[in-house]
C-alpha cells in the first residue's frame, strides 16, 4: 500500500495541530491576572443584566477555592460559602459560559416571581445572586477528573454571601434587564 507524499503531509500536519491544540493551555488559567479579571468581568457582565450589583474579589476565598481545586476531587467542599464548579473546559470563558447558560432554565419573566428556580439553574442563580458581594476562585490541573488518562481544568469558585436559599429568589434573581 502506497501514499502519496501530499496525504501523508496532509496527515502529519492535522496530528500536529491536533497535538498542539491539546497541549496548549489557555491564558485564562495559566495566568493569575487573567483568571482573576476573566472571573470578575464575566461575573459582572451576567450580574448587571439582572440588577446586581458588582461582585469584588475575595483573596481569603480565593486561597480556599485554589486550595481545594488543587485536591483535584469532584463534589462540593461542603463550606460556609456557596460554591460553583466545572471541569474539563478549555477555556475558563466556557467555564463560565456553561453555568450562566442555565438562565435559558428560565421559560419566561414569570419564572423569576416563583419562589423556587427551574431545576439544575443552582450555577447561574449563584452568579446573579443579589446578596452576594464577593468571590474568589481557584483552579487547578487534574488528572482522571472528568476523563480517565487525561488532563483537564477544574475551576472551584466560592461566593459570599452564598446563595441559592429557598424563598428567596425572588428578590435576588432578579429579571434581566431588557434590551
Amino acid at each position: 500500500m502506497f501514499f502519496s507524499f501530499r496525504t501523508i503531509s496532509l496527515v502529519l500536519i492535522l496530528f500536529i495541530v491536533a497535538v498542539i491544540s491539546q497541549g496548549a493551555d489557555d491564558v485564562s488559567y495559566t495566568s493569575d491576572a487573567a483568571f482573576q479579571r476573566g472571573i470578575l468581568d464575566f461575573h459582572n457582565r451576567r450580574r448587571a443584566e439582572h440588577r446586581a450589583g458588582n461582585l469584588a474579589w475575595n483573596p481569603e476565598l480565593a486561597g480556599q477555592a485554589d486550595r481545594y481545586a488543587k485536591r483535584c476531587r469532584w463534589g462540593h467542599s461542603g463550606g460556609a460559602y456557596g460554591e460553583n464548579l466545572a471541569g474539563g473546559f478549555v477555556t475558563l470563558e466556557k467555564a463560565l459560559t456553561a453555568w450562566s447558560d442555565e438562565r435559558k432554565l428560565y421559560k419566561s419573566l414569570a419564572d423569576y416571581d416563583k419562589p423556587e428556580p427551574p431545576p439544575n439553574s443552582g450555577h447561574f442563580t449563584q452568579m446573579v445572586w443579589v446578596a452576594t458581594t464577593t468571590v474568589g476562585c481557584g483552579r487547578a490541573k487534574c488528572r482522571d477528573l472528568i476523563t480517565p488518562g487525561q488532563d483537564s481544568w477544574y475551576v472551584v469558585c466560592a461566593y459570599l454571601a452564598r446563595g441559592n436559599y429557598r424563598g428567596q429568589y425572588p428578590q435576588n434573581v432578579l429579571k434581566p434587564v431588557r434590551r
